[in-house]
């Protein structure tokens, strides 16, 4: 059966690893549910959660890529939990190391093209505005918006908000939250003007809120702008036709032409126009879907607001930012502790992590609470 390989996390307290996969087709997840003799809703249920993983060194799995894995593969694994809280996850297995031992998954590794490319079934072709037309038509600058970061656990929401305008970076969160918890994100979200979502890459995890809003949510939606380099998996596909059926208008980006000469596979982030004081930017595409997408930086009266996605710090800062602008430069990062690379603070940019300034514990709760921000000054 062919899985994808949507996140590694390490527990530093048992050093073993834990990795989130989804199903490529249907055939898949039905392999997979009659070895533990499962019963799934194949609308929803196709992410699989595999604890206790060791590895013999640098024969793990890796976030992005594709594997093969046969039946047998499953031996030494134990069925722990069912997830019936959560509409996504099928199963957690737990790992017997004593009995299976350090295991090398490089064998493994699904070399072909795994790549979603069925894109005209989704792009609507009745004269819709693309993104420079629409952009242009909107009210979208504000010397001091609102920017809304909201904690929806390993994942991705933020929202620029002014009067006449609203853009969502990312629709995500947690995989492993449970439906009410993410209905209580939502609820905290008044949709109540029209909007514009960004996607900055196919993570599940930046976009599985599309999967589980509700319909009358999706009213204000007027567009969705999304990178090209998708993987062709269940969770994916179940999106876009989602998308598809509520009619919501998808303009699909393409990898940003490498314009420097020599560089080999180095990822770049090209503009594609400044909209106010909102700048989009998109990638060349690299092997790391993490790599592959879409980056903004609103700019206020004193300081320049970065959304990076899962992007590198490095190409944030050779692509991004400019010698010219005298203003500082504040990154917002995903509360999910990627591997973004080493921060060198000498570049005179602040990294902004989720947790502070961004989110305030509440008293009688163990959510946290957004604060409404006014982040430029």
């Amino acid at each position: 059966m062919k899985v994808y390989c949507e996140k590694v996390l390490f527990n530093k307290d048992t050093k073993s690893y834990e990795v989130i996969f989804d199903f490529n087709k249907n055939k898949d997840l039905i392999a997979f549910s009659e070895i533990f003799q499962l019963s799934t809703n194949e609308e929803n249920e196709t992410i699989f959660i595999l604890t206790c993983l060791v590895f013999e060194k640098y024969r793990g799995f890796k976030s992005g890529f594709w594997y093969e894995l046969p039946k047998t593969f499953f031996e030494n694994f134990t069925l722990v939990n069912r997830h019936s809280e959560n509409s996504r996850l099928i199963a957690t297995l737990e790992y017997d190391a004593d009995k299976g031992g350090l295991l090398n998954i490089r064998e493994n590794r699904v070399y072909e093209n795994m790549e979603f490319h069925e894109y005209n079934e989704y792009i609507r072709h009745d004269g819709r505005m693309g993104l420079h037309e629409y952009m242009k038509e909107r009210k979208c600058y504000s010397e001091n918006p609102d920017f809304v970061v909201r904690n929806v656990g390993c994942g991705n929401i933020n929202e620029i908000r002014t009067k006449d305008f609203w853009l969502i970076y990312d629709l995500g969160g947690d995989i492993k939250y449970d439906d009410a918890k993410m209905k209580s994100v939502f609820c905290r979200i008044n949709f109540n003007q029209e909007f514009i979502c960004v996607i900055s890459h196919w993570d599940l995890d930046h976009y599985r809120a599309i999967l589980d809003l509700q319909d009358h949510q999706f009213k204000k939606m007027e567009k969705i702008i999304v990178p090209t380099k998708m993987p062709n998996t269940m969770q994916l596909r179940k999106t876009l036709d989602r998308l598809k059926k509520l009619k919501i208008d998808i303009e699909m980006i393409p990898p940003a032409f490498s314009y420097t000469r020599g560089s080999g596979t180095r990822i770049h982030l090209v503009s594609l126009g400044k909209f106010g004081n909102i700048e989009i930017f998109r990638s060349t595409d690299g092997s790391n879907i993490n790599q592959s997408g879409i980056a903004l930086s609103i700019e206020g009266k004193n300081k320049i607001a970065v959304l990076v996605g899962d992007h590198h710090y490095p190409q944030i800062i050779n692509s991004m930012l400019t010698s010219r602008v005298t203003k500082k430069y504040e990154f917002v990062i995903p509360h999910h502790g990627g591997h973004a690379g080493k921060f060198d603070e000498k570049n005179g940019v602040r990294l902004i992590f989720l947790e502070e300034p961004y989110l305030q514990r509440g008293e009688d709760t163990e959510i946290f609470q957004e604060k409404k921000l006014k982040i430029f000054l």
